[in-house]
């Protein structure tokens, strides 16, 4: 029914499947032997990129695109350290309804730690200082704001560069 729809969200359909599907990945990757390719190489240059889309969630509906860069080390194959930057433009409205159309172009600048428990897991955390500009039909502001960035990931093939996640940025505008 609608009223059971409004209850659990899209967007929580969507990151619950998700998450289901990186269990199930990492259990039957987890269950393989182990490759002989995966022997801790010690300390080693880490950069990559990303592309992406999502959803905006709260007290204003809509979409993001944005993509971004990462570079720094990793450690060991269970901890890595890197700065991840990028672009970021989201278009948002009211969930009420009524108001004006957001549109938001920012730039993330985040510190992050990234824990690998398996090789074919990745869990990142870190704060963020962001800039940001804004307007609507009738205001524009801008700054900096303080946010935090999330990462989780399935690496399918081990440690080889490829990687699919699921990443979350709540961005704190006072």
């Amino acid at each position: 029914t609608n009223a059971r729809r409004s209850e659990f969200p899209l967007y929580k359909r969507i990151v619950s499947l998700f998450v289901a599907m990186m269990g199930v990945l990492c259990i039957f990757l987890q269950s393989q032997e182990a490759r002989a390719d995966d022997e801790d190489r010690g300390v080693r240059l880490r950069l990559g990129f990303n592309v992406g889309g999502g959803v905006v969630v709260g007290d204003a509906t809509g979409g993001v695109v944005g993509g971004g860069i990462r570079g720094g080390l990793q450690l060991n194959n269970f901890v890595g350290l890197y700065l991840q930057t990028g672009g970021n433009v989201l278009l948002a409205a009211p969930s009420t309804g009524a108001g004006d159309i957001t549109a938001i172009a920012f730039i993330p600048v985040s510190p992050m730690v990234s824990l690998s428990p398996v090789p074919q897991l990745e869990f990142a955390l870190g704060p963020s200082l962001d800039y940001y500009g804004g307007a609507t039909a009738s205001s524009a502001n801008g700054g900096a704001a303080f946010g935090i960035a999330g990462r989780a990931s399935v690496h399918p093939f081990g440690r080889t560069g490829f990687a699919l996640s699921a990443d979350i940025h709540p961005l704190f505008i006072g």
